[in-house]
């Protein structure tokens, strides 16, 4: 499962989490692939996620890490930044270029 959430041209990425009977078989990466796909669709110019346990995942898909308070404020103001994730989580971002 993935989520994304939609703030004009940025966006949220949210819950990354596959079935532990399904881990290690790239669904992780497929589903990744498959919220960018979405992502260029609505012509997002950034994503933006907080995530506790998968820096690398991310890092080795072109995320870069940020101080959580660099992130726009319509990315800040969501409920994964205010209440949802705790304030170790990592933030990070990627530019994206859609189309």
């Amino acid at each position: 499962m993935i989520g994304l959430e939609v703030y004009g041209r940025l966006g949220l990425l949210r819950s990354l989490a596959a079935d532990p009977r399904y881990r290690n078989q790239g669904l992780a990466s497929r589903l990744h692939r498959k919220a960018e796909e979405y992502a260029a669709s609505l012509k997002i110019e950034a994503l933006y996620l907080l995530t506790v346990t998968a820096e690398d995942f991310f890092a080795n898909r072109g995320y870069q890490r940020i101080e959580r308070n660099s992130a726009p404020p319509p990315v800040q103001e969501t409920a994964e930044f205010q209440s949802l994730c705790p304030t170790s989580s990592v933030c990070m971002f990627k530019y994206f270029k859609a189309g």
